[in-house]
């Protein structure tokens, strides 16, 4: 089957999809004043994971090839560069840009479904999905380096709460640009 037949299909899987769980009259949480970044952090790894689990099931990956070695899929694979997160951020800039504005969870989902039509999504199998995020976590070689910036309560005077002063800071620097003799093993 070709790429563009094989897209077609998924895309006509996902409307029917769609129409299958607003039949259910699901999510219908209403979201405002929030950030998309915040959005992100509380549904990318809980609901929308189980809303793929939901919508591209066991039975329907069986229905697929591996889209590297051809042997059947068990594996939803979101893609490098094309993660949950990274899709979740693109259907929150299309149905959510004004996050001051009321939009309900449905319809965040639903978007986020409609995502997947466009992108690298596809199915592989347990050991070809394993490789390519072994190749994620090791593209450009990039450590994350994790350090709490912890202001004082005289840095923010409107401040009255020392737990909200602030997230955790994380950079990723290049390997090559960090001295290997502060890298540490593990005890």
């Amino acid at each position: 089957m070709e790429r563009a037949e094989k897209k077609a299909q998924i895309s006509q899987y996902i409307d029917k999809r769609i129409a299958d769980f607003k039949k259910r009259d699901k999510w219908k949480t209403k979201i405002t004043d929030t950030s998309h970044d915040d959005f992100i952090k509380d549904f990318n790894t809980c609901l929308l994971t189980n809303v793929i689990r939901d919508t591209f099931t066991k039975r329907f990956l069986k229905l697929w090839s591996c889209a590297d070695c051809g042997g059947p899929s068990q594996e939803r694979c979101h893609g490098l560069g094309e993660e949950r997160g990274i899709m979740l951020r693109r259907a929150l800039e299309r149905v959510y840009p004004d996050t001051t504005k009321v939009i309900t969870l449905n319809e965040i989902v639903y978007a986020f479904l409609e995502e997947h039509k466009n992108s690298a999504f596809t199915f592989k199998c347990s050991q070809c999905h394993k490789n390519e995020k072994q190749k994620k976590s090791h593209s450009d070689e990039f450590v994350v380096v994790r350090h709490d910036v912890i202001p004082t309560l005289a840095d923010k005077p409107n401040v009255q709460n020392t737990a909200d002063l602030g997230p955790v800071q994380m950079d990723a620097f290049p390997v090559a640009d960090i001295a290997a003799p502060t890298l540490k093993e593990p005890r």
